[in-house]
């Protein structure tokens, strides 16, 4: 894992806390607080906005093969790790003959 990855998940929630904790009376994080997160159209658009974003960013082929995908993830058998890799291999790789 890289280390820039954990110092930025890191700084996100510290980023988070104290941008959630302004404004507010009585210490850390009180229910009040945090209650003052949730919010229906907030979390709509939060979610929403974020599928919107993730159908632009991919063609229609992409999008569409996705639940196939998940299909073979929620299938796979424990310990099935290298067969879905080899499995990818061949998808990426048709022209190559296994080892």
């Amino acid at each position: 894992m890289n280390i820039t990855y954990i110092i930025g998940v890191i700084a996100a929630f510290g980023v988070m806390v104290v941008g959630m904790m302004q404004g507010g009376d009585g210490g850390f994080l009180t229910p009040d607080q945090i209650m003052n997160f949730v919010d229906g159209a907030s979390v709509f658009i939060t979610i929403g906005c974020t599928f919107a974003v993730l159908i632009a960013s991919f063609p229609i082929p992409t999008l569409t093969s996705i639940p196939k995908h998940f299909k073979v993830l929620m299938n796979a058998k424990k310990g099935g790790g290298a067969g879905l890799a080899a499995a990818g291999e061949r998808r990426l790789h048709p022209h190559r003959r296994p080892h």
